[in-house]
């Protein structure tokens, strides 16, 4: 009994930890800065001319944010934001910047954020996104067919935690209290 209650502790802090590395390497606000093959990998989607137009021309500020186990990304543009939602490796809805319904499943594997948005529309194409950070540039690669995009932004802030069982606040590079397990919650 001793080792299945070690074990499943053991099983929660290494789960607690990964959530918090995760956190630490993601977590942020991140300012468009290039971008490689966008136009080609749009029209592989589908997105007709004047959207690809608008989708070259903007200058996106990505925010990713963790609140328990609920991470947030929102894209804001002066065309428009758009916000998802999700728990890792749980499917949801989410409507794309050129307007797709899709099902969208977020991963967290090898170091990397992967999203893999699933068409819910007969003819239209699915698309995967895998979220990387070199430093503090955040390159994502966009997958559709056989086209291939890179995007960079660049890291604009970084994140404090705050746990809900205590009234400390520790920076990314600070303290991690083992008996804390449970929900925190990450703001900028």
């Amino acid at each position: 009994l001793v080792c299945i209650i070690f074990e499943t502790v053991h099983k929660q802090v290494d789960l607690t930890q990964n959530k918090v590395a995760m956190a630490e390497k993601f977590v942020g606000k991140y300012k468009f800065v290039s971008s490689e093959n966008f136009d080609e990998f749009m029209k592989e989607l589908g997105v007709n001319y004047l959207l690809r137009k608008i989708g070259n021309a903007v200058t996106p500020t990505v925010e990713l944010s963790l609140d328990g186990d609920v991470w947030t990304m929102r894209n804001i543009s002066t065309f428009r934001t758009l916000e998802v939602s999700f728990r890792l490796g749980e499917e949801v809805d989410e409507v794309t910047p050129d307007g797709r319904n899709v099902k969208t499943t977020f991963t967290y594997e090898n170091g990397e954020l992967k999203q893999v948005q699933k068409a819910t529309k007969a003819g239209e194409k699915d698309s995967i996104f895998i979220r990387r950070l070199e430093g503090d540039k955040l390159i994502t690669t966009c997958i559709c067919g056989n086209v291939t995009s890179i995007r960079i932004l660049q890291r604009i802030e970084r994140c404090f935690f705050t746990t809900a069982k205590c009234q400390y606040t520790c920076s990314l590079l600070g303290c991690l209290n083992v008996d804390l397990i449970g929900d925190f919650r990450l703001h900028f």
